[in-house]
């Protein structure tokens, strides 16, 4: 199947927060001290999933090449500035969220042969694994809240959880990454305060079921992210068309082989190791094509005698009477 992602996302417009729920061990972050973008988050998330080699220069974060990232899952919260979960937690500076530009470069990188699963009150769709999460059954005692778009949101993620739990070691088989997006609104309507404190208890406890059925889903290959934010702001979601109708506004200035080279999609390696590779099997192929040239030659060359291999593998004996 694909490689999953999975990124829990909150956005909003005055206090905004990057929280890392899971990562697996072959990515470092950098100090809680660096600050994002929204409008990055798509950029990262495309590095972390081994898609593009592009650094935020402001969130500079370490990744190795052979142990990629298999899925990441979004988690969009509303009306809340952070959330009391475990993991590295980043302040954002909301300028815009664009979650169809990672949805563009996989399907550039890996087609329609791949996860990609949105869940909200509405339900689970997206591709084929969509149709396991709107099947599964869940306990409804496990949402205890009674703001009815809140309960919907929180019953569709223990969906979600059991959809994953259903699909078992089926979600590792794939070389293509698996994307999650979930959006969680309910709180905006709550406004008693002691309903609104069960509520996000119970929103902690979700987030932090599905983070774990993520990781067990997928081993330590799993990204989950979680940005709150106070005020909500729209999350666009784009179509592969805009995004590359933006390459070619941007190709004023730009040299041609750099502009042919983005026209196929080469722009960018999909790894730092890549360069290094491709010179080793460079170098190798080059060296091996020598030898045999100059083996062929020598062969070629050679005095076809009595003395010689070429007369004696070549040359038939003789019947004598």
């Amino acid at each position: 199947m694909k490689w999953l992602i999975g990124v829990l996302l909150i956005s909003g417009v005055s206090a905004s927060t990057l929280q890392f729920a899971a990562v697996p061990r072959s990515i470092v972050l950098p100090q809680e001290s660096s600050n994002l973008r929204t409008s990055d988050i798509s950029t990262l998330n495309e590095l972390l999933l081994g898609v593009s080699t592009k650094q935020v220069s402001s969130f500079l974060v370490k990744t190795q090449l052979f142990s990629p990232t298999k899925a990441v899952a979004v988690v969009q919260i509303q009306d809340i500035d952070i959330l009391d979960i475990k993991g590295n937690k980043y302040s954002l500076d909301v300028d815009g969220y664009d979650f169809g530009a990672l949805d563009s470069s996989l399907s550039v990188a890996f087609g329609a042969d791949r996860e990609y699963v949105t869940v909200n009150k509405d339900g689970a769709s997206g591709s084929q694994l969509s149709a396991a999460i709107s099947s599964a059954s869940v306990d409804d005692s496990l949402v205890k809240t009674k703001s009815e778009p809140l309960r919907s949101e929180l019953l569709q993620v223990y969906k979600l959880v059991a959809g994953l739990k259903a699909q078992g070691a089926k979600l590792t088989q794939s070389n293509s990454p698996d994307v999650f997006q979930v959006t969680i609104s309910g709180l905006i309507k709550l406004v008693d305060s002691d309903e609104r404190n069960q509520a996000i208890l119970e929103i902690q406890k979700a987030v932090n079921t599905l983070s774990q059925a993520i990781v067990e889903a997928y081993g330590d290959q799993a990204v989950v992210e979680v940005v709150c934010d106070s005020s909500p702001i729209q999350i666009k979601n784009t179509a592969q068309a805009h995004r590359i109708v933006k390459r070619a506004a941007d190709e004023t200035g730009k040299s041609p082989v750099q502009v042919e080279r983005e026209r196929y999609n080469v722009t960018e390696f999909t790894g730092s190791d890549y360069p290094a590779m491709f010179a080793i099997f460079l170098g190798l192929g080059i060296i091996l094509s020598v030898a045999v040239l100059y083996i062929a030659v020598g062969i070629w060359n050679m005095d076809p005698g009595r003395d010689s291999i070429i007369y004696r593998m070549t040359t038939t004996r003789m019947k004598k009477d």
